[in-house]
């Protein structure tokens, strides 16, 4: 116990160190793994509502991983010849650029070209990164730096995804919620007995009509079969 105290110490005093450079850093790291979080839940969803097809779907995911791949060897000497600072500014505006045209326009195209733009902007991020963190700390608070870039990069990014699954469903109630909506979206229903939905455009089975009676002493089995005897039960007031 004595030995996990200390090093919790050690890590909170190198963290204390950090330069200013390297706390903004961590701050906008930390902003961005959460936005790409919320953006992998609702993306793929955002174009499954919009009518497009799975098969398309996978293409735009490809495409974003393909710009990363591609774009990877030039950011580095783009990184190499403007700066680690200049470069990870660059690949955050085009990044935005990029988010904002396939999250605004329907078009198969701009949204591939957007897709893969945005992943040229994460491999000028990426690249990037590592050396501007080596730049903005010393041999002795570096480790640290690093084992905290990498933590936020996983923590923001489950907690991004969380907000993703959740947020929508919160605005929803807020704004367009029916009045006998239960909330949260999971957890007990609001009655013992929940009511059935049916799929649109069919009645549910409590909305159907009962089926017509027969009438036992005059019905032919042809008329019955045709529904000429049959009459519809009295309906109680």
């Amino acid at each position: 116990m004595n030995a996990l105290a200390r090093i919790v110490a050690e890590y909170l005093e190198a963290v204390r160190g950090f330069s200013r450079p390297a706390r903004l850093f961590l701050l906008s790291t930390s902003l961005t793994f959460a936005a790409y979080g919320v953006n992998s839940v609702l993306f793929n969803l955002y174009l499954t509502a919009g009518g497009f097809r799975e098969s398309f779907v996978g293409r735009v995911v490809s495409l974003n991983a393909l710009g990363v791949v591609i774009l990877a060897l030039p950011a580095g000497l783009i990184a190499d010849r403007w700066g680690r600072r200049r470069t990870i500014l660059l690949g955050i505006l085009i990044e935005g650029l990029g988010f904002a045209a396939r999250a605004t326009a329907l078009s198969p195209p701009l949204i591939a070209g957007s897709s893969f733009l945005v992943g040229g902007a994460q491999a000028l991020c990426a690249i990037a990164a590592a050396p501007y963190i080596s730049e903005h700390s010393t041999a002795r608070e570096r480790t640290h730096l690093f084992s905290a870039y990498f933590s936020v990069e996983l923590l923001c990014g489950v907690v991004g995804s969380a907000l993703g699954g959740w947020v929508p469903s919160l605005l929803v109630h807020l704004t367009a919620g029916p009045p006998s909506a239960c909330w949260p979206p999971t957890g007990s229903p609001c009655s013992s007995a929940p009511r059935s939905r049916s799929p649109p455009g069919r009645r549910s089975r409590s909305a159907v009509v009962p089926p017509r009676q027969c009438s036992p002493t005059t019905a032919r089995p042809s008329a019955t079969r045709r529904g000429a005897s049959c009459r519809s039960p009295p309906t109680r007031s």
